[in-house]
């Protein structure tokens, strides 16, 4: 019929949000305390020092955090500094009704702000334009909320996987017949947008955060004949399945992972990597996250906003606007050299 809506609808969530939630007077800020996130994977990644922030600075208080998509729900699962984390749908708003004393809306987009404006919080805090990295923003928000400072001491991004997800990184890799004197480097060619259009997105003659997947091809195969011992680990969403077959065919001996990994799962992966080059894309700070030597490949993306965080020797960063005029050689030669800052032991 015209003019309705499923009850499912995004609409219907947001009312149901602002029904289920209320926020009480802005001087109780500290006992109840509801954050809004991204739906996007690196950026929930940089809102991870912030709740450490908060955690600390409010010991005490409920800290829940509603997220918009499953991802980002997978990044904060088993967080210490989170005690919920909620979906905007109806039923679990309704099911969770909560006074919340402040609302930190970290992304300020349309749906988070139609959020807000549905709770008709007095006390909200939103990301604010400025300078600086995405972490350092995120930080901020906390700091303007509570009236705290983030110190000197380091801010570094936390996932907390379980050990179902460290033993099914071990089955992935020990499946694929990983043995004692096999390298292992990460490969991650797409990005959120190749993700959801799928083999359409490689048919552009370039795009602003990929490097042309030709030069990944050239890349693997150029890998595969002149150092047999490294494998390739290729990861991606389900999207990308086009990818890792082009990549396949130009390095057989690779462990295709695209679409078979949550993101506590990849972290585990990414351990067991000794190095890691990836596209301007969330499983980049996933790998920060991790501590495994990178090189990531940025274009028009202001890498002082969105690269890796925090800054350090072992994560490289090469940079061309284009992308496309980035060389195989240069990335090929930062590869190489990762490969071996990376020599320590990492897990089984």
């Amino acid at each position: 019929m015209s003019g309705s809506r499923s009850p499912g609808s995004p609409a219907d969530a947001l009312r149901a949000l602002g029904h289920a939630l209320r926020v009480t007077r802005p001087d109780a800020i500290g006992s109840q305390i509801l954050a809004i996130v991204s739906d996007r994977l690196g950026d929930v990644v940089f809102c991870t020092p912030a709740f450490r922030l908060l955690r600390e600075s409010a010991p005490r208080a409920r800290i829940d955090v509603v997220v918009q998509s499953e991802a980002a729900g997978q990044v904060l699962r088993g967080n210490p500094c989170i005690d919920r984390v909620l979906r905007p749908d109806a039923r679990s708003l309704r099911e969770r009704a909560t006074r919340y004393d402040v609302v930190l809306d970290f992304k300020d987009n349309r749906v988070s702000r139609e959020i807000t404006s549905r709770l008709g919080a007095p006390a909200v805090v939103a990301l604010r334009e400025g300078s600086g990295h995405e972490v350092e923003r995120a930080l901020s928000v906390v700091e303007h909320a509570l009236g705290v400072t983030r110190g000197d001491a380091p801010r570094c991004y936390e996932i907390h996987p379980s050990r179902e997800d460290d033993a099914r990184a071990a089955e992935l890799l020990a499946a694929a017949g990983v043995r004692p004197a096999d390298v292992l480097l990460g490969c991650h060619a797409g990005c959120n947008r190749a993700a959801r259009r799928g083999w359409r997105f490689w048919r552009t003659a370039s795009h602003p955060k990929a490097w042309p997947l030709d030069r990944f091809v050239a890349f693997a195969s150029g890998l595969a004949d002149s150092r047999p011992e490294i494998r390739l680990v290729l990861t991606g969403s389900a999207g990308e399945r086009d990818v890792a077959r082009r990549l396949l065919r130009a390095a057989p001996r690779s462990i295709d992972l695209v679409g078979r990994t949550s993101v506590g799962e990849l972290y585990c992966v990414l351990q067991r990597l000794r190095a890691f080059v990836t596209s301007d894309t969330g499983p980049l700070h996933v790998a920060c996250a991790a501590g495994v030597p990178l090189v990531a490949l940025f274009g028009a993306t202001p890498v002082a906003r969105f690269g890796p965080w925090p800054p350090q020797q072992d994560r490289r960063v090469l940079h061309a606007e284009p992308l496309s005029e980035l060389s195989v050689e240069a990335v090929r030669d930062a590869t190489l050299a990762a490969i071996e800052n990376g020599r320590g032991e990492r897990p089984a």
